[in-house]
């Protein structure tokens, strides 16, 4: 769903489809793919710490 550079993400993927649970010291995060099945991710917290601030900081870049 992300595949395209041009594109309006916010229809392509809600944020009910993305899952993050917590599992012993790390956090697991499935994304969806185009075409079916999930990207999983696994961090820690110091990665899911560094992941927020860049997502924040490229959703106030689009803000501006």
């Amino acid at each position: 769903r992300h595949t395209r550079f041009k594109c309006d993400w916010s229809s392509d993927v809600c944020s009910s489809d993305l899952e993050v649970t917590k599992e012993a010291r790390s956090y697991i995060m499935r994304i969806p793919l185009e075409g079916g099945g999930r990207l999983v991710v696994e961090l820690n917290l110091e990665e899911a710490t560094n992941l927020a601030s860049v997502l924040n900081a490229s959703v106030a870049l689009v803000k501006k």
